[in-house]
């Protein structure tokens, strides 16, 4: 229309500094000329001529541009001046890729031959290992893109790494409650990425017994990988300055049976540095693993509850006198000796403050092991003691014992003697009367060969009982028998029938993590979620036996299912009735995604801006289509000539005879900062309508909320693909947890929580992802689901809703301002709200699915 043909015109917003239009365009004297005017903000007219040629003629007051190109990489010199490029070269960088190709295209450093610095050239990153130039560790394992190479590991994470080598996953622990261990690590020999196959959670949140462990010291972990392994070291990083009074010697590693409800302290096989600040343990398999103070475990299992006749914890309850004797005698040896010691041990645990003790031993001769009154702890270091000797000779350590209680015990005790025996017994009826005399009842143990009639006789005339141990094992059972008629008999009062005695309801019940646990004596559901509190203790309290590097401790406890006293032990929204894991909570997978289910849609509510659109989807439809490209409706050439801009990959440039009609478009889409600024581009062209769309309503001003097809977010990007994937498996998972034969359940994410939905996925330059990276970058999805299962086949209906808020908010402006509308390019910060267009809106795009798996 101006008459000016076969020339490009180079249009650059930033250069200008001020809101040009263009005047005039022509031919002045051979030389092509563009007249520019604008308004100032004082309120005046300026205008501005540039003059260009296709020749490298001089410059007429600076004005006049070089359109020569002798590199012959679509870059003038011009450009080239503008950029520090070599005009003269056409990979000025020397890294395999052209200048234009890396400026507009790639979107790295034409002067830099390494951008992201990770040892791999930007030639290389692209055409050798398809990694991303613009970010160091590409598949975000933890080693850089050049590191993996150098390994033998693909910088991409696409391709396994069958080479068996050594590795390391280290996670920050971040506990506010526990902060005195700071992250874990888990070092193994694998094939392929550690980072792929393992998995390390912190999950003090989640899982509410392993976070409430007596003496825990670090935020409990779970640990799973899908890759095969001999042996695993797991190691957790302390603060020594938080430390405290507790010894670092103290530190032990634990984990959680959870198959057999109990936690077992690796206190034997834990290793403390105390130069490095670590505590680590050799495992063979993968569980919940955290750090406790063992001393503080110890002393928890020492301690038992009273659950004997009378006031806990006053004098009315029956205090006992107790001898404990037993044969050291060659016979003994070995095994015997052994099951002997752990039977006596778990016997003296299970005293109570008021119970005194004296202990014999004999052989040939009687030999004062403990005298009366010796505490708990010199009793234990006594019986470990213990070494078998000669002969037997029952009677002299059965007088000896029964003088010392005739002599030392307390009038108001119950006396009694556990003896241990498995030889020939001497009986003499003056130590029997002794006995009768003193008010001592004797219980004997025959260890397989002792003399049956002999044994028997003295336990009947003192008012005792006889035991017979078949083999070894039994010593212990036996010793726990008696313990239970004596020292450990319960009052069997149980008030409501529920088959936990009142002491037990009322005094506390120990479970598995150490913590005390109590219900109502009178209400055999104490909580009412219809589960009986024997149900949800998983029976009364059982006798025990705790083995630990320092000893072994008798102790009873529950291991118990969940809290009797709460409706939801751990807080997750599900009854205990219908928790499939109480002390769990339902669904939370990674730390940020938890689900909450319902029974029914009544019972479900959906956020509103989710029921606003699931109501008006018609309505929305039609404001997405109405809106889509109305300009391409007024003037078809603008729309077709935008989307080829779009889809160039290079600034935008145009022929001379539509010069006029572009720039007024993108001036009055308010979309000239990313059409006709260097370096502001778009790559790929696959559904490049989303962004186009994405932008246009972004600089139309319009605002609110807007709705779109996720389809192809979902299906057609590499990146939003792959994250849907892993969010239906975390959903799979979650209705696996919960569901019954014969159920049908609503999940949905809590209001406070979502999944990513998209990531850039093998980096911008894929086509699959570009349109996503320019419509929504990364986001966000919510979902809800229908799910029944017929006890073989699980059937889910999803909806699955991405939403963004989209501002192209960059956390990290080279301008140093913060929470900027912009656009980061290769040559700054680009500020779209700059020309008072860009208005942030929210996105919603949804997308439905229905399918089935089958049962585990």
């Amino acid at each position: 229309e101006c008459g000016v043909n076969n020339i490009w015109v180079y249009f650059y917003g930033v250069l200008l500094g001020e809101a040009w239009s263009i005047r005039d365009m022509g031919l002045i004297q051979g030389v092509n000329v563009i007249t520019l005017m604008a308004e100032l903000s004082d309120g005046t007219t300026a205008t501005k001529t540039i003059r260009f040629n296709n020749s490298s003629q001089e410059n007429e007051k600076n004005l006049l541009v070089d359109l020569s190109d002798a590199d012959g990489d679509t870059m003038n010199a011009y450009v080239e001046d503008l950029y520090g490029t070599d005009p003269e070269n056409a990979d000025t960088d020397g890294d395999g890729i052209a200048d234009n190709v890396e400026l507009f295209i790639y979107g790295t450093d034409p002067l830099k031959p390494d951008t992201d610095g990770d040892g791999l050239s930007d030639g290389a990153e692209v055409g050798e290992y398809r990694s991303n130039p613009l970010v160091r560790d590409t598949d975000g394992d933890g080693i850089s893109d050049g590191e993996a190479v150098a390994q033998g590991i693909d910088p991409t994470g696409i391709k396994e790494n069958p080479v068996v080598r050594t590795q390391s996953v280290q996670t920050a622990l971040e506990s506010t409650e526990k902060p005195l261990f700071d992250n874990v690590s888990v070092t193994m020999n694998v094939g392929g990425n550690l980072n792929q196959h393992l998995s390390i959670r912190n999950i003090e949140k989640e899982d509410t017994l392993s976070a409430n462990v007596v003496g825990a010291l670090s935020a409990p972990i779970e640990i799973t990988s899908d890759a095969s392994f001999t042996s695993a070291k797991i190691t957790f990083t302390y603060d020594e300055a938080l430390l405290g009074d507790t010894p670092a010697e103290n530190l032990a590693v634990m984990w959680y049976d959870r198959e057999n409800r109990r936690y077992v302290i690796l206190d034997k096989d834990t290793v403390v540095d105390t130069n490095a600040h670590t505590v680590s343990y050799t495992t063979t398999h993968f569980s919940t693993y955290l750090v406790v103070d063992r001393e503080v475990w110890y002393d928890c299992w020492r301690e038992n509850i009273d659950y004997r006749s009378g006031d806990a914890g006053t004098s009315q309850l029956e205090p006992y006198d107790i001898g404990l004797c037993v044969d050291v005698s060659g016979s003994m040896y070995g095994d015997r000796l052994a099951k002997a010691k752990t039977a006596l041990n778990t016997f003296i645990d299970a005293m109570l403050p008021q119970d005194k003790a004296c202990m014999v031993s004999f052989s040939d001769n009687a030999y004062l092991v403990a005298g009366y009154g010796a505490s708990k702890e010199v009793m234990r270091s006594r019986i470990n003691q213990l070494r078998d000797l000669y002969g037997t000779n029952t009677d002299v350590g059965l007088s000896k014992t029964i003088s010392i209680l005739a002599d030392q015990g307390r009038s108001d005790a119950s006396k009694m003697i556990i003896m241990i025996c498995d030889g020939d017994v001497n009986y003499i009826q003056g130590t029997v009367d002794a006995a009768k005399a003193a008010g001592i009842a004797v219980y004997t143990i025959n260890v397989v060969s002792g003399d049956n009639d002999l044994l028997q006789k003295i336990a009947d005339e003192t008012g005792g009982e006889y035991y017979y141990a078949a083999t070894t094992e039994e010593v212990v059972s036996q010793v726990e028998a008696i313990r239970g008629e004596t020292v450990s008999a319960v009052d069997t009062t149980d008030a409501d029938g529920d088959g936990l005695y009142d002491v037990y309801e009322s005094r506390g019940m120990k479970i598995q993590n150490g913590t005390v646990w109590y219900s109502d004596p009178l209400n055999p559901d104490s909580d009412g979620d219809g589960v009986t509190d024997y149900q949800e203790l998983m029976g009364p309290p059982t006798a025990n036996v705790m083995e630990f590097v320092n000893g072994k401790y008798s102790c009873v406890l529950c291991r118990a299912a969940s809290d009797p006293n709460k409706m939801d032990s751990d807080g997750d929204g599900i009854p205990d009735a219908k928790d499939p894991d109480p002390t769990v909570h339902f669904g939370l997978i990674d730390g940020s995604v938890q689900f909450q289910l319902t029974d029914s849609i009544d019972d479900f509510q959906m956020p509103q801006y989710i029921q606003d659109i699931k109501e008006n989807e018609a309505d929305y439809e039609h404001e997405v289509v109405s809106k889509r490209y109305p300009w391409m409706i007024e003037h078809p050439l603008k729309g077709f000539a935008y989307l080829q801009t779009l889809r160039a990959r290079a600034a935008a440039t145009w022929e001379a005879g539509y010069v006029g009609d572009l720039v007024f478009l993108t001036w009055d889409l308010g979309c000239k900062a990313l059409s006709l600024i260097p370096g502001v581009h778009f790559v790929g062209n696959r559904n490049i309508n989303n962004a186009a769309y994405m932008l246009l309503y972004y600089n139309s001003n319009i605002g609110g909320t807007m709705v779109f097809d996720a389809t192809d977010m979902v299906t057609a990007t590499t990146g939003g693909q792959t994250c849907y994937n892993k969010n239906i498996g975390k959903l799979k998972t979650a209705f696996e947890q919960a569901l019954k034969p014969g159920e049908t359940r609503i999940i949905t994410t809590t209001p406070d929580s979502s999944f990513t939905a998209w990531y850039l996925d093998g980096g911008i330059l894929d086509p699959n992802n570009a349109d996503a990276w320019a419509s929504l970058n990364k986001c966000n999805a919510v979902m809800t689901a229908t799910c029944t299962y017929d006890g073989t086949k699980y059937r889910a209906t999803v909806n699955y809703y991405v939403v963004d808020r989209y501002d192209f908010y960059e956390p990290d402006p080279v301008d140093g301002e913060e929470n900027e509308v912009g656009f980061v390019t290769n040559d700054g910060y680009v500020i779209l709200s700059y020309f008072d267009y860009a208005e942030p809106f929210d996105v919603v795009g949804y997308y439905t699915e229905t399918f089935e798996w089958n049962g585990n």
